[in-house]
């Protein structure tokens, strides 16, 4: 059986909570675009050489705006030697790969960046939770009840 009683106050509180979540999350996403972008940078740096000396400075990170929240991260082809191949290689040279292998550093940190701002929600949620006092009615069922369910239950008294 359900009961309903204090089932307007928690959907209230649920209401907010994709908002928050998704504030939480983007953020979460964010720290970790940068995060990949700077890493990426630095695997860049070290093995570019003076070939591509000007394509560490090309990887940047933007975020998006559209229906989903979205960061690219990578070489920005509107900055000097963008549009070089070195993370996939060409007939000049071998793959570098040093987004890949900088994302295999950052996705665990991503992880728990996420896992760190829902466990934060969860925690605010349930304390803003009213706290539950148990309540018997006149009838002898005994049931957890808000103070102020109770106090509206026996005004009448």
């Amino acid at each position: 059986m359900i009961e309903a009683h204090g089932l307007r106050e928690i959907s209230a509180d649920l209401t907010g909570i994709s908002r928050r979540t998704a504030g939480a999350v983007v953020d979460a996403f964010g720290q970790s675009a940068g995060d990949l972008a700077a890493t990426w940078k630095r695997n860049a740096k070290a093995t570019s050489g003076k070939h591509g000396k000007h394509y560490p400075n090309s990887i940047d990170f933007e975020q998006r705006l559209s229906f989903n929240v979205e960061f690219e991260v990578g070489p920005n082809p509107f900055k000097r030697q963008g549009r070089m191949s070195f993370e996939e290689g060409s007939v000049n040279q071998p793959p570098h790969l040093d987004g890949a292998k900088a994302a295999d550093e950052v996705l665990p940190r991503l992880q728990k960046r996420v896992e760190r701002a829902l466990a934060g929600l969860l925690d605010s949620f349930e304390s803003a939770a009213p706290e539950l006092v148990q309540y018997t009615t006149k009838a002898g069922v005994t049931r957890m009840a808000t103070s102020a369910q109770v106090a509206n239950w026996t005004r009448s008294r």
